[in-house]
């Protein structure tokens, strides 16, 4: 079903704030050039001091310091450097979007140039969460495995227990935020309020409206969630159809509310899924959070360290256009259409055909010979990742995600 998620303040565009100097210190941000960025900060007339600190927040946010990154964006919304001002109103809400804190989202101040009715419906959104009960996790054992059957795009699904019901869900680690469709969330009586829906965006680049909903409890093998804040789509959003007939769908998609809280490894081999209560660990880092989860990667021939988002509810490699500045034009062959589904529908996208792209990411390594060329959001953002790996990149191999430890592992 590809990413999907709530579109998280403000969508703000870089020309609303102007000037040259602004722009390079955004480029080097985003690239993660962060001596660079330094250097452009340090030389920003009464801004200095804010974006050395906002520059700060986003290293943290990388590193996995969350609660830290939060508390230094959050100093930042009332600075008086527009750019600043901006990005760390939209990483604060990042950061309280992951953690949960509805009412503190709810009331981080607006950005001036937002939309203030679709700010409005956010806010009302955040609130309707914010009324009830905070979510919970319960391991009646430590770690369970249970079936893990593949669509015909290689996607994985699993049966979950969702208020006491038996339901055929999409595990995917690109939504980040849980998904029903109103008939089965009629069906479950999950808890809603009709008036309250607020702005998403899908895999597909398709602009849906959702209401808010709480589903009492998920249980998966012996994992119970309770209190899940969830999105409610109608039924056809949530299919895809071909001259009008229906050819799949889902009625749930379960995501990172979720997994934030196990260690999980999906076996797409065997086609079945081991969720873990994550125990302390020491190891390096190379998974991390910010919308959507994102590990470290490599490329071949190219010595700067990338980010690739990871999207298993879709199947292609896909390359944002700071990817493809860095490929070397000799091994560009072509460009061919392709299709993306994602709640809404398909959406035609331009693939780009290579010699060869080599990726390496968690101790895989694949040669791709094609990219999606994937159209970024007009949101303005500190953090930018370079591509997305959907399940072509991992398929026949065990993939291990842990949130609490940041690790990203392929077997």
């Amino acid at each position: 079903m590809g990413a999907i998620r709530v579109c998280i303040l403000f969508h703000l565009l870089l020309s609303g704030i102007g000037a040259t100097a602004a722009d390079d210190f955004l480029t080097a941000l985003q690239r993660r050039d962060w001596h660079a960025a330094s250097r452009l900060a340090n030389r920003a007339d009464g801004a200095a001091t804010d974006r050395s600190h906002l520059i700060d927040g986003f290293r943290l946010c990388l590193s996995g310091a969350y609660a830290e990154a939060q508390r230094t964006f959050h100093t930042l919304v009332q600075s008086d450097d527009s750019l600043t001002r901006a990005l760390a109103i939209e990483a604060d809400g990042q950061l309280l979007f992951l953690a949960g804190e509805w009412n503190a989202l709810a009331d981080l101040p607006a950005t001036p140039g937002a939309d203030t009715s679709g700010q409005a419906a956010e806010r009302a959104f955040y609130r309707f969460f914010g009324r009830h009960e905070r979510q919970t996790v319960r391991f009646d054992r430590d770690s369970s495995t249970v079936p893990m059957p593949l669509r015909v795009s290689e996607n994985p699904t699993l049966e979950a227990v969702i208020n006491g019901r038996k339901a055929r869900a999409c595990w995917d680690t690109g939504a980040g935020i849980c998904i029903l469709s109103s008939s089965l969330a009629s069906k479950l009586q999950v808890r809603t309020d009709g008036d309250v829906t607020a702005p998403v965006s899908s895999a597909s680049a398709k602009q849906l409206r959702m209401q808010a909903g709480i589903i009492d409890s998920i249980r998966i093998g012996a994992i119970t969630w309770r209190n899940v804040p969830c999105g409610i789509l109608d039924d056809r959003l949530l299919e895809f159809r071909v001259a009008g007939i229906r050819v799949a769908g889902f009625k749930a998609i379960l995501g990172w509310p979720l997994m934030q809280s196990v260690d999980m490894t999906l076996d797409f081999a065997a086609e079945r899924l081991t969720l873990r209560r994550p125990q302390p660990a020491t190891q390096p880092r190379n998974l991390s959070w910010y919308g959507i989860p994102q590990v470290t990667t490599m490329m071949e021939g190219c010595q700067d360290t990338l980010l690739f988002q990871i999207d298993f509810g879709g199947y292609p490699t896909q390359a944002f256009a700071a990817m493809h500045g860095r490929i070397q034009d000799s091994s560009r062959i072509d460009s061919i259409e392709t299709r993306i589904g994602g709640a809404g529908g398909f959406t035609n996208y331009h693939a780009a055909t290579f010699s060869q792209v080599t990726l390496k990411a968690g101790g895989r390594s694949r040669a791709h010979t094609r990219l999606v060329e994937r159209i970024e959001s007009g949101n303005l953002n500190g953090v930018r990742p370079e591509g997305v790996f959907g399940v072509a990149f991992v398929e026949e191999h065990r993939v291990r995600m842990d949130f609490t430890n940041g690790v990203f592992m392929v077997e």
